[in-house]
């Protein structure tokens, strides 16, 4: 109830698109709550989402080595 609404909403983006979240998320198949216990299921159409974001993230990050090393 006392935090900033805004600053919750980037912590929240800033963890949720973090490698390790997508990766957690590419192979996991139950969420938790806040206190460590099974929520529900993650449907197949998140975990594709968190694959693909990934292979982007990758093929960026790939893309930027490239051209470092070329300049």
């Amino acid at each position: 109830p006392g935090l900033d609404r805004k600053a919750l909403r980037s912590a929240l983006g800033m963890h949720t698109h973090s490698l390790r979240y997508l990766k957690s998320m590419e192979k996991a198949s139950i969420r938790f709550d806040l206190d460590g216990q099974p929520a529900d299921q993650i449907p197949a159409t998140h975990r594709s989402h968190a694959s693909e974001l990934i292979k982007e993230r990758l093929r960026k990050q790939a893309k930027l080595r490239k051209a470092q090393r070329e300049a």
